[in-house]
């Protein structure tokens, strides 16, 4: 090959090559935390992940629930906390109340802590002299 052509050559590899670097899109720091609240047969565990005052990730750390309805309901809830980024206005699931209404309100108090602000439990629990 030339050095004629060759030059621009690697002229255009350097400039892809830094402009896919500054292009990368970078998630957000994120804040993680847990919380527990009592599902049909025990309690269920989820630990949230928080970046801008939203959801980004979340798991279901420990659940004792039916593993053909009170499970699957529950990572149900989870993705669509996930997609909206918050778990206001998602619908518990029918045929699986408890392990919904139980995943839902662990979400809400793990989204609570990860953001620093106190659990309502606590708060319930403060007020009433426990």
């Amino acid at each position: 090959m030339k050095k004629s052509t060759l030059l621009p050559l690697l002229f255009l590899f350097t400039v892809c090559l830094f402009a896919n670097f500054s292009c990368k899109k970078t998630m957000p720091a994120s804040v993680s935390a847990e919380a527990t609240a009592e599902g049909f047969n025990g309690p269920i565990t989820v630990k949230v992940f928080v970046a801008e005052n939203r959801i980004v990730d979340a798991s279901i750390v420990a659940i004792t629930d039916t593993e053909n309805i009170g499970v699957p309901a529950s990572r149900s809830i989870v993705k669509k906390a996930i997609k909206k980024g918050t778990v206001d206005g998602i619908d518990i699931v029918a045929g699986a109340t408890m392990s919904s209404k139980a995943v839902l309100a662990a979400l809400k108090e793990a989204f609570a802590k990860a953001q620093g602000e106190k659990p309502m439990g606590d708060m319930a629990n403060k007020n009433s002299g426990q």
